[in-house]
């Protein structure tokens, strides 16, 4: 009796594999959230295949026509003034210099990077890890990835205000699975589950978050976000403490939640990008809103981002506003309290960088930027302008800031910066060559 059941159970594992991977076998790839022209191109491809292509969230999971595997090597050389102000989408610098060096294997349905990494006066956390280090595994509608990975939730250019690059990446296992409602429109859900340091006022919690992405017609993108910090030493961790996280009830006093039971800190929020939403000019409207709070099971005291785009054949520009002081648009802004949580001390943040957006809570930026290719030359431009609560000496700060990329042959040569307050400055040559 052992036998056939064995077989059986056997016989299903295989046929759901199979299922799962039925398509063609072209090789994949796991696009991290360190490009802005990589991102345009893919809100490019979003306007030819609106109703399957989310490209506000990353990392990205894409298949390419070539099927034959793949292996690159890969090395990176940096120098220069570590970023400041990590504002923007991309891979800032982390220190002064860095050499890293990698292999990244290619196929069907599996995309696996190896990276070692080695910073000079690195700004945070530690001066070798394998940041960008990621297994990858998945098909048309789902993919699985486990390392070092990058994320960036959200539509802003500038900052996200629950997921953004200010910090490193953590440990971290994710999930994606896409597929069709309404009118055959898409969705998209992604989970993630990662591991702070240990060096905080409550060792090595959790970082949990979950996203759903629905195409609400050919033009408008809505995303409804959530994410939470939980566990750690001397935290309860069990079924029904992630049980009160799901259901919201995370403050003291509520359903016999305590101090001591209190599940953890927790953000919601939601997000939209809207195309042509009048006419059909080639612009588009997007925001972004976060809660720092609940109240009746729903996130409260908002913060926001919002901005607008307009774009030509070989370029785009953006404008942008995001305010994280809480209930600033709508009542007098309350301080001290974006990002902020009285069990997890340090905040929403690793290595005391923020997690959301990158200045922080109680902050207001101003942006202006643009970004296209020209004669060979990627370039990206952004002029910034921002005040911190309580005000900073000297009031207002502002920055330009410049990127230029220039492929070529087997590598690229990179430099970017910015001038103004919080001034840096970095050089960056990229080599990469095939082994087979």
């Amino acid at each position: 009796m052992g036998r056939p059941r064995l077989r059986r159970r056997r016989h299903l594992v295989l046929a759901l594999l199979a299922l799962g991977t039925a398509q063609p076998d072209a090789r994949a790839a796991l696009l991290a959230p360190d490009d802005p022209w990589a991102r345009d191109a893919a809100l490019r491809a979003a306007e030819e295949r609106p109703g399957r292509t989310f490209p506000l969230a990353w990392p990205r999971w894409e298949t390419e026509s070539e099927r034959a595997p793949s292996l690159r090597a890969f090395a990176v050389l940096e120098a220069g003034r570590r970023a400041r102000a990590p504002l923007g989408f991309g891979a800032p610098p982390r220190g002064d210099a860095r050499a890293a060096a990698g292999v990244r294997l290619r196929a069907p349905h599996w995309d696996v990077q190896l990276r070692a990494n080695a910073w000079r006066r690195v700004d945070h956390g530690p001066a070798a890890a394998p940041d960008g280090t990621w297994l990858a595994w998945g098909a048309r509608r789902w993919a699985f990835f486990a390392g070092w990975v990058p994320q960036w939730w959200g539509p802003g250019w500038e900052g996200s205000l629950l997921l953004g690059n200010a910090a490193r990446p953590r440990p971290t296992a994710g999930l994606l699975l896409r597929g069709t409602w309404l009118g055959g429109r898409g969705w998209e859900l992604r989970m993630f589950l990662a591991r702070l340091e240990r060096a905080r006022p409550v060792p090595a919690p959790l970082h949990w978050g979950m996203r759903l992405a629905l195409r609400a017609s050919d033009g408008l993108e809505l995303d409804f976000e959530r994410v939470a910090q939980i566990c750690g030493r001397n935290r309860p961790c069990g079924l029904k403490s992630w049980a009160r996280m799901l259901a919201g009830l995370d403050n003291a006093g509520q359903a016999g939640v305590t101090v001591q039971n209190q599940p953890g800190n927790q953000l919601g929020g939601l997000s939209l990008r809207w195309r042509s939403p009048v006419g059909r000019a080639p612009y588009a409207i997007y925001a972004q809103g976060a809660g720092e709070d609940e109240a009746g099971k729903l996130p409260s005291k908002w913060f926001w981002l919002a901005g607008a785009e307009l774009w030509g054949e070989d370029w785009r520009a953006f404008l942008e506003y995001a305010d994280t002081r809480a209930g600033a648009w709508y009542r007098r802004p309350e301080l001290g309290t974006v990002y902020h949580h009285s069990v997890y001390r340090m905040g929403y943040a690793a290595w005391r960088r923020p997690l959301g957006f990158s200045l922080g809570g109680d902050a207001r930026l101003w942006s202006l930027g643009a970004l296209g290719h020209a004669h060979g030359l990627d370039w990206m431009a952004a002029a910034r302008r921002w005040r911190l609560a309580p005000p900073a000496p000297g009031g207002a700060r502002q920055q330009l800031f410049v990127h230029l990329r220039r492929v070529f042959g087997a590598g690229r040569l990179e430099v970017e910066g910015a001038v103004g307050d919080a001034a840096w400055a970095a050089v960056r040559l990229v080599f990469e060559g095939g082994l087979f």
